[in-house]
């Protein structure tokens, strides 16, 4: 009888467990192009997010620390992190 308690507990806790979708991208800036161009066009698709109703949709930019061509991270290189609420949210937007 303990088991079954025990595993209904543990169900009933999944039902409140965080089910936050994530996708993370690699990107490299345009020739000409930098850090200050890519967040000026964030400010332009934050607004256009807020507007449709997604402002739980979270993006965020993600810098290199280290440089190594041999695996395709260059100065140029910046990661587009996208996140949601759930899977439906993320679908959504």
């Amino acid at each position: 009888m303990k088991k079954w308690i025990l595993a209904g507990l543990l169900c009933l806790s999944f039902q409140f467990a965080s089910a936050e979708t994530t996708q993370m991208m690699s990107c490299q800036l345009q020739t000409g192009k930098t850090i200050l161009d890519l967040t000026a066009w964030w400010d332009k698709w934050r607004s256009i997010s807020d507007k449709a109703g997604f402002k739980d949709y979270k993006v965020k930019v993600g810098l290199p620390h280290t440089f190594s061509p041999h695996q395709g991270v260059t100065p140029e290189t910046v990661w587009m992190i996208h996140s949601s609420p759930s899977f439906d949210r993320y679908g959504a937007a």
